[in-house]
């Protein structure tokens, strides 16, 4: 299942939208502030472009919580001086382990919105910090 999680561009409010395939362009309003949403590029195969604010600066990452990444190191390290720190080796691979198991994830740098459920797209680069300094940069 399709789905983006985008900010209302009026008044900020977090937005998640689940999509069929059978969409090309979607218009709606905001929950919030009525503000009317547009949505294009629905029936790309793979993203490219951003649907809800039309930018091609995407990157994408694995959809892994990172609150659980986080949990399983220091459940490792708390235990690390009781267990030679195996642990920590332990929930490294953990870690990797898991990792094949979660699903590719898009996200556009101008408006930080979301985008789950396409394939991954090979022309897409992981997330790149100057690219994104230079659109929050942009914002302030």
């Amino acid at each position: 299942m399709k789905s983006i999680t985008f900010d209302c561009p009026q008044c900020k409010r977090l937005q998640v939208l689940s999509l069929n395939d059978e969409h090309k362009e979607l218009e709606f309003p905001c929950a919030s502030c009525n503000h009317p949403i547009h949505l294009k590029n629905l029936d790309q195969t793979t993203i490219d472009v951003c649907p809800a604010c039309n930018c091609n600066k995407l990157h994408q990452h694995k959809d892994f919580n990172k609150k659980i990444g986080i949990g399983l190191f220091i459940v490792g390290a708390i235990f690390a001086p009781w267990t030679y720190y195996g642990s920590l080796i332990a929930a490294l691979a953990i870690d990797a382990a898991l990792y094949p198991f979660f699903p590719w994830m898009n996200a556009c740098y101008q408006c930080e919105s979301e985008m789950r459920g396409w394939p991954k797209n090979p022309s897409l680069d992981r997330f790149n910090h100057e690219i994104a300094a230079h659109y929050e940069y942009r914002k302030n």
